[in-house]
């Protein structure tokens, strides 16, 4: 889902983005145990990711996060979230601040990926955790391919170990660790991918054997068409 202020007259569009705000707020309270806020201004003009399971009433979401490219936080005139984050938690921004403008003077696109958030009626068994996991690969490595993302930022939780799928993935730390103030002191750590090629070999595999997936994903918004579709 994309863009969803630009199509906020749809009723669809209102229903599924407030399903997600659900999803996000009970998915994060269940792993924090604390008042975390784990939506804002960024998940109106972002794109929304979100794993679903079709009910005879509806989608139902089970997982998901958002990304919101620097360009349209300029535009709307917001904070591009990761300079804010390091700011907040007094971290050295001198690596973050060379790789946005070394992107700004090639034009290169650089997005930022957050609010990872898994559903507490998601399926709790090994397998289903692992499936769930390796569309999350197939979204990233495909999105930043067909969109023409260059570069993406984030940060991992040391916690809930997503800083190792990160990793995984084939990104890089760019900060230590360090305690989030605006997540209650959670430990985490920012990481950033500078090309689309740097994707590990494990993930690239994971991500052509469920590119089928990828290819009948249920489209809203400005990235992929501008109406609800699915995707040829």
């Amino acid at each position: 889902m994309d863009y969803p202020l630009k199509y906020w007259g749809d009723k669809a569009v209102q229903d599924f983005f407030c399903k997600t705000v659900d999803m996000k707020t009970t998915g994060y309270w269940s792993f924090s145990e604390k008042p975390v806020v784990p939506i804002d201004q960024t998940d109106f003009v972002g794109t929304n990711f979100i794993i679903c399971y079709d009910t005879p009433t509806g989608l139902v979401p089970l997982m998901g996060y958002r990304s919101i490219e620097a360009t349209r936080c300029e535009y709307h005139r917001l904070n591009f979230p990761p300079k804010g984050i390091l700011e907040l938690n007094k971290v050295d921004t001198t690596v973050l601040d060379g790789i946005l403008s070394s992107a700004r003077s090639q034009k290169r696109r650089v997005c930022y990926k957050s609010s990872w958030t898994k559903s507490e009626h998601c399926p709790k068994s090994k397998e289903s955790s692992l499936f769930i996991r390796d569309l999350i690969t197939t979204i990233a490595v495909n999105y930043m391919k067909d969109s023409g993302i260059d570069e993406w930022l984030t940060c991992g939780t040391v916690k809930n170990k997503t800083d190792q799928y990160f990793t995984f993935l084939g990104m890089s730390k760019i900060t230590p660790n360090f305690n989030n103030f605006g997540f209650f002191d959670n430990e985490i750590v920012m990481l950033h991918m500078k090309d689309s090629q740097l994707f590990t070999k494990e993930a690239l595999e994971i991500a052509a054997r469920l590119n089928s997936f990828w290819e009948n994903k249920l489209v809203i918004g400005e990235q992929f068409g501008d109406d609800l579709s699915i995707a040829a």
